[in-house]
């Protein structure tokens, strides 16, 4: 009985929505349809995601215009669902950018905090 107890236990914690990344910034979580992403900051939050094996192939700067990059808004989360990840297929590592955007002088922006995390769907 016991050893079924400690089976049960783990393969409810195998099947859990795990976080795979976790500051105080943000959070990062591979959840059923996608990876979720939540913004505990004060300031929005602009992201990219790409399958791994991709990236070798595809020429990608950060969006600078917070009028058409994607972004979550301060205190709230998204789901970036697999479907919408270039080059993702089941099972494939995603890996997540987020940046934040700093006004200039002439109105243009530019990118800061720039960071990365590999999740593993």
């Amino acid at each position: 009985m016991r050893n079924c107890l400690i089976l049960m236990s783990f393969l409810l914690i195998a099947c859990s929505e795990a976080t795979i990344y976790e500051s105080d910034n943000i959070s990062i979580q591979s959840v059923k349809n996608g990876i979720l992403i939540e913004n505990k900051t004060s300031q929005t939050i602009y992201w990219t995601a790409f399958e791994r094996e991709i990236l070798a192939v595809i020429d990608w700067v950060p969006c600078i215009d917070p009028e058409q990059c994607d972004g979550v808004l301060p205190g709230k989360s998204q789901t970036i669902l697999f479907e919408k990840i270039p080059g993702y297929s089941t099972g494939k590592e995603v890996v997540v950018y987020w940046w934040n955007l700093e006004k200039q002088d002439d109105e243009s922006h530019r990118v800061v905090n720039f960071q990365s995390a590999v999740v593993k769907p």
